[in-house]
Parts: C-alpha cells; sequence; structure tokens
C-alpha cells in the first residue's frame, strides 16, 4: 500500500469522505498526508464548513411549490408522454 499520497489524492479522499465512508486504507493515507500538508487540512475544514452551510441552509428552507404549480407540473409530465 502507497502511504504517501499526493494533494490532488488527499482532496478527493476529502471530498469522498463527505459523501460516503472511506475505507480504513483511504482514511489512514489521508490522516498521514493531512499531519504533513497545511494546506489540504486547511482545504478540508473549508470543505466541511460548505458542507454544513449547505445542509442548514437546505433545512431552513422553505421554498416549495404552490398547488398550482404542482398541477402544472404534473400536466406537463403528463402531457409529454
Amino acid at each position: 500500500m502507497k502511504w504517501i499520497i499526493s494533494c490532488r489524492d488527499a482532496s478527493k479522499f476529502i471530498l469522498q469522505d463527505e459523501e460516503k465512508k472511506l475505507t480504513v486504507g483511504e482514511r489512514r493515507r489521508l490522516r498521514f498526508h493531512l499531519a504533513f500538508c497545511y494546506m489540504c487540512r486547511l482545504f478540508s475544514k473549508q470543505a466541511k464548513l460548505i458542507t454544513r452551510c449547505a445542509h442548514d441552509a437546505h433545512e431552513h428552507s422553505t421554498a416549495a411549490f404552490s398547488e398550482d404549480e404542482k398541477q402544472q407540473l404534473l400536466q406537463n409530465l403528463n402531457n409529454s408522454h
């Protein structure tokens, strides 16, 4: 197993970790890289902040279709088939 990973690989792992869990090997290699790379640690913090802000914005969103808009969408979908 290759322990040293590039910043590009580290950033991929950081973003993947936001969506799915990394394997044990991937997590170890990422932690090893982050121990020495300030820029990737900063990127990791920024990615987590962006994810948290997006999640919070989604939870507090009140945007919704009105009943008329829902009916119009259903009609458009039914007419397109």
